[in-house]
């Protein structure tokens, strides 16, 4: 995979891994195994949408996170510089 940029569109499917935070623009039926990253021990589904002013990062659901494991489903993001802050719940 080449290098990715802020802007950049990744298509996400079960089976993969993130390669940067990024933020949903589509998704159906997509779970993603966040565990690493907020200790929760089930899939959390994701989805496109607006979350409000100082959410932490585990109730980001309309974002994913580089490194986390895309459990089902399919989706489309967009890597920005800086999506979520690291804070984890």
């Amino acid at each position: 995979m080449s290098e990715l940029v802020p802007g950049d569109v990744v298509l996400l499917c079960a089976g993969n891994s993130v390669p940067a935070d990024a933020r949903l623009l589509a998704s159906k039926d997509f779970h993603v195994n966040q565990a690493m990253l907020t200790g929760e021990p089930y899939p959390v589904e994701k989805q496109p949408g607006e979350l409000p002013s100082g959410a932490r990062m585990s109730e980001a659901t309309n974002g994913v996170f580089a490194g986390t494991a895309v459990i089902s489903g399919s989706a489309s993001a967009v890597w920005l510089n800086r999506v979520f802050s690291r804070h984890v719940a």
